[in-house]
């Protein structure tokens, strides 16, 4: 009885095996149909493509903005109605007078610097004479600067011919 039943697990196994065989052979020829239609379609597309690059003219590089110089134009207060050249303004520019004051500012307030040096023994002198020296100072530091120069620079115009 235990042949039997081995006689009858080897059938059973034998069975077993050879229908894992046919499943095996069917998945792998599943395997290998689909490997092939990938590869005409890879094929296809490549195809596809070397045919739109004959057909189509090379794209240029991307286009950049390109500076291109214009020529000057003339200064529209220089010129009359016909185009031809007016005399124009020569504009001159001074700083001597705001110059002269501030070296005269200078000067006060060197010149208080030693008076106050020289009167050290009298108090009520000593203070007045400090006051006047703040004020000098003070209005040195206002007038000592580029925008006072600016504001207060004498501008003479003259018609150019």
């Amino acid at each position: 009885m235990l042949n039997a039943i081995n006689n009858h697990m080897n059938t059973l196994q034998t069975a077993a095996d050879s229908i894992a065989a046919k499943k095996t052979g069917s998945e792998k020829e599943t395997n290998a149909a689909k490997e092939a239609d990938d590869e005409k379609e890879v094929n296809a597309a490549k195809e596809a493509d070397n045919a739109k690059k004959a057909d189509s003219p090379v794209k240029p590089a991307r286009r950049q903005d390109e500076y291109i110089p214009e020529k000057p134009q003339p200064t529209p207060g220089l010129y009359n109605k016909d185009g031809k050249k007016d005399g124009g303004e020569e504009v001159t520019v001074s700083t001597d007078k705001v110059d002269a004051e501030i070296k005269k500012l200078k000067e006060k307030k060197a010149k208080l610097e030693q008076e106050i040096a020289r009167a050290q023994d009298d108090p009520e002198k000593l203070e007045k004479l400090q006051k006047q020296l703040d004020q000098v100072e003070n209005e040195l530091r206002v007038k000592d600067t580029d925008s006072y120069r600016r504001q207060h620079m004498q501008i003479t115009r003259r018609k150019s011919e």
